[in-house]
């Protein structure tokens, strides 16, 4: 004999918004049924911001909290759905930010730290914390639902430890003024040269004269050409690896030069140096500048 099973029909869910009609008017069992169709998906949605399992529970008890003390307000039942949403994100970023007050303590006073003769070192350290406070600021800022890792490490300048990391001599960039002004044509000619090189890029601006001072940064070094032409009387000419299409065609509406010679072959010549220096600086170590390296693609 052969058995057979029906199906049982399955009792629908109550319709949503006869039940969002029903709380409006005060009814707790109707308000309690909304909280278990829509608890799992709103502490999902808070687990999601706030990466915390404890946390998110708290705050989904809050939503609901809430929503009860608004459902007077809402006024259209269809959209409580995106209403919870909203009041979940709405109190999640209330708790980053009340989080991010905690965590960020102060740095001792400037009287605290600074003593009568060393007044110039304490203006420095002044002007150091205020950029580490701003940093950190900004870190925590694009960062709104979870604590960022980070760790900060003093840079000291090139020459002298008591001068600031933007002192003449240290960055990435250099600008050179020629004792006497030479053609745009020499000085593509000299780095060829000197890179060994038989094509460099050259964006020449229209009525472009003679060179005196060039900005240079290996590498790609589009992102300092504004700080160049701010240093003394600007530049004619930016020297560098590779720079973005319009970054180029700005410079030249601006009358300055562009030569780019390569990313790794403005780079290259530099590795000898760096190699003579290491061995100074930690001369049990074996230092070797690979002989076999070469840009990743070739013009042909």
């Amino acid at each position: 004999m052969e058995a057979v099973c029906k199906e049982q029909p399955q009792a629908r869910p109550p319709d949503e918004t006869a039940l969002v009609e029903r709380a409006r008017s005060g009814d707790a069992e109707a308000f309690g049924a909304l909280y278990e169709q829509r608890r799992a998906q709103i502490y999902t949605f808070l687990r999601y911001l706030v990466r915390d399992r404890e946390e998110a529970a708290d705050l989904t008890q809050q939503v609901f909290v809430r929503a009860w003390d608004g459902l007077p307000r809402l006024r259209k039942p269809e959209v409580f759905g995106a209403w919870l949403h909203r009041i979940a994100r709405n109190l999640a970023r209330d708790r980053a930010k009340s989080a991010r007050v905690r965590m960020e303590e102060p740095l001792p006073d400037e009287d605290e730290t600074v003593g009568a003769g060393d007044a110039g070192s304490g203006l420095l350290e002044k002007e150091m914390r205020r950029q580490v406070r701003d940093a950190v600021a900004a870190l925590r800022r694009v960062h709104p639902y979870e604590e960022p890792a980070f760790d900060l490490y003093a840079l000291a300048c090139p020459e002298t430890d008591d001068e600031p990391v933007d002192a003449p001599g240290s960055g990435m960039g250099r600008v050179v003024t020629l004792d006497r002004p030479v053609s745009l044509a020499t000085i593509v000619r000299r780095i060829k040269g000197h890179l060994g090189v038989k094509q460099v890029e050259v964006a020449e601006p229209d009525g472009f004269g003679k060179v005196r001072r060039i900005g240079v940064c290996a590498g790609a070094g589009g992102s300092l050409l504004a700080d160049a032409q701010k240093i003394g009387r600007g530049i004619d000419v930016f020297f560098t690896g590779e720079m973005r299409h319009h970054d180029v065609l700005a410079a030249g509406q601006r009358g300055v030069a562009v030569i780019l010679a390569g990313h790794t072959q403005t780079e290259r010549p530099f590795l000898p140096a760096l190699g003579q220096r290491l061995k100074r600086e930690a001369p049990d170590v074996q230092w070797m500048v690979s002989g076999v390296d070469r840009a990743p693609s070739q013009l042909r």
